[in-house]
């Protein structure tokens, strides 16, 4: 069990999102472009191989012909990446929005679509109300990773971040759902695949600048982490409600995990610069550690 996780939730997320990197910087994109491209396309891999208890054929159906509500995840993400890809290119980022604000409500109408609660038990106005609180958590999330572009604190989110991922597949896990922690695992793996990665094209870069004469002072490679700040939503974010409406994550333990999600990833400690670096790094994994831990112990109750 434990090896089949670590190979389907670890090994194949981190290097199909490598490898996607790589091949993506060697044809000259950006890392507007090959960050979401490698956390997209790893993730889906690792959800697509943690799948495949049936062989791979039965994994495939279940992505193309989804019957339970998490398995309509990889087809957002991809819905998401073409919008991210959009956004990063400026003649087209008015149709990105749109489409972006279409996207963050129709997200958890198709997810809970299925909930009973929400069918059986909740009146139209309170489904409403819940759909709009939902679509305006996406849509938050979603605006403040991608509004985090200081390149110097972008190594400190990326770790945040997987230890944000990390402590919310433990939380969900000890709600009840071990599939999607394992998904959460996946997500963690294919960003790590992809930062290594980014690192590694970031460095040759440089070289090439440098052999060539060019100027120096590039931003670091993991700068382009906030493209990918709607696949993180829509990953992280979706199974954190579907742990709620699904599982036996409570309310508060949800909400606690937006807040450290957005404290790790956000932009709301980059006016804190002028301060020592190891105090800027205190201060945010505090604000991102605290609540991560809370949401995990209040899982235990």
């Amino acid at each position: 069990m434990f090896l089949h996780t670590f190979l389907c939730a670890g090994v194949v997320p981190f290097v199909v999102a490598a490898a996607i990197t790589i091949v993506a910087a060697q044809m000259h994109a950006g890392p507007r472009v090959f960050w979401p491209l490698g956390t997209a396309l790893g993730f889906i891999a690792g959800y697509i191989a943690l799948k495949n208890q049936t062989g791979m054929a039965g994994a495939i159906a279940a992505i193309s012909r989804p019957q339970h509500a998490a398995d309509w995840l990889p087809i957002i993400l991809l819905l998401a990446l073409g919008v991210c890809l959009l956004l990063a290119e400026p003649a087209h980022r008015w149709i990105g929005l749109s489409l972006a604000a279409m996207l963050v409500l129709a997200a958890p109408l198709r997810l809970l679509c299925g909930n009973v609660r929400l069918n059986g038990e909740w009146s139209a106005g309170q489904k409403l109300a819940c759909i709009v609180l939902l679509a305006s958590l996406f849509g938050a999330t979603w605006f403040i990773l991608a509004h985090s572009e200081m390149a110097h604190t972008a190594r400190t989110r990326v770790w945040l971040l997987l230890i944000d991922a990390v402590g919310t597949a433990a939380a969900l896990t000890i709600s009840g759902v071990l599939v999607y922690g394992q998904a959460c695992g996946a997500l963690a793996a294919a960003v790590a695949g992809t930062a290594l990665a980014s690192s590694i094209a970031g460095r040759r870069s440089r070289a090439a600048r440098a052999e060539s004469h060019q100027t120096f002072g590039a931003a670091p490679p993991s700068s382009g982490f906030p493209a990918a700040a709607g696949i993180i939503t829509f990953s992280l974010g979706s199974f954190i409600i579907l742990g709620h409406f699904f599982a036996d994550l409570s309310a508060t333990s949800a909400l606690l995990l937006f807040v450290s999600l957005a404290a790790a990833g956000g932009p709301l400690f980059d006016g804190l610069l002028r301060i020592r670096g190891w105090q800027h790094v205190v201060i945010r994994a505090i604000a991102c550690l605290i609540p991560l831990a809370a949401a995990v112990t209040l899982s235990f109750g």
